[in-house]
């Protein structure tokens, strides 16, 4: 027997009308109540922010540095992020080949590899092509890269700069097996030569990508003008795009129901690996 309900309850309140569960519980209604609380839950106040607004001391001189190896072209000794990663939301919504690991199930495509964009249009030119992300708040996204390959920004970012040496690193050392995901797997070493295959076609796609258009195609960085003392730089840059809300608890638990909160005592409660509340 389901436990008593207080959804029809939470319904007449939050619309405003006494009606009965036929007329306020309906699919609209559920639609518009998500859309709502998906738009309250808008975390873009980050230092990153105020400092184009003029407060110029909201970010420090290594952030700094780091947003001009972002913004930077590559004929200026930069690394040109915002050819793709551009605008207020750190996005073109576009669709490139980075080379990135393709490790797990990949998404049903052949030997366990992902083929992008190509599932969905079709077309050739789209193979394992993903969608640029935006970077607001990427300090707490990880992992990164459309299957989570990296743990860290600092190899995310290092990735942009010299693909081949990092994806050669990932596979030599078999680092997803240390990912949360394969640990404990008995099958994830064995699986090192399906990995391998499906990580170099993905290099070779991104290189053919940038040989037949490099505008639209991941940038070619030089590493001698972004060497290895510019990750830190970066790093910082980009904890900068983080609403400093989202590192409180106090502050975003706000957008967690409680417990005791739940309107039929079936929410869903996570929890982290120390069993503490998210």
């Amino acid at each position: 027997q389901l436990p008593p309900s207080q959804w029809l309850q939470r319904f007449q309140s939050a619309f405003g009308n006494q009606g009965n569960a036929e007329q306020l519980v309906t699919f609209e209604h559920i639609a518009q109540a998500i859309a709502e609380y998906q738009r309250s839950a808008t975390f873009v106040e980050s230092p990153w922010a105020r400092y184009v607004r003029g407060d110029l001391a909201a970010i420090d001189d290594t952030a700094k540095q780091g947003a001009l190896v972002f913004f930077r072209q590559t004929s200026e000794g930069g690394a040109q992020c915002a050819q793709c990663h551009r605008g207020d939301f750190f996005t073109d919504e576009r669709h490139y080949a980075l080379g990135f690991p393709q490790i797990g199930p990949g998404a049903g495509d052949p030997g366990s590899d992902d083929h992008g964009r190509a599932r969905a249009s079709g077309l050739s030119v789209d193979r394992r092509r993903f969608r640029t992300p935006s970077l607001l708040n990427v300090e707490l996204t990880a992992p990164y890269g459309h299957a989570g390959a990296y743990s860290d920004l600092d190899t995310a970012f290092s990735h942009y700069v010299v693909p081949e040496l990092i994806t050669s690193d990932f596979l030599r050392f078999r680092q997803w097996c240390a990912l949360p995901p394969f640990l404990g797997q008995s099958a994830c070493a064995a699986a090192a030569s399906v990995v391998s295959t499906n990580t170099r076609n993905a290099l070779a796609e991104m290189e053919t990508q940038r040989a037949a258009d490099l505008s639209n195609a991941m940038p070619r960085v030089d590493p001698n003008a972004v060497p290895q003392e510019a990750v830190a730089p970066m790093r910082a840059f980009l904890h900068s795009l983080t609403d400093p809300c989202l590192r409180d608890r106090s502050c975003f638990g706000r957008w967690i129901p409680a417990p005791e909160e739940a309107p039929d005592g079936l929410q869903l409660n996570g929890v982290d690996a120390q069993r503490n509340p998210l």
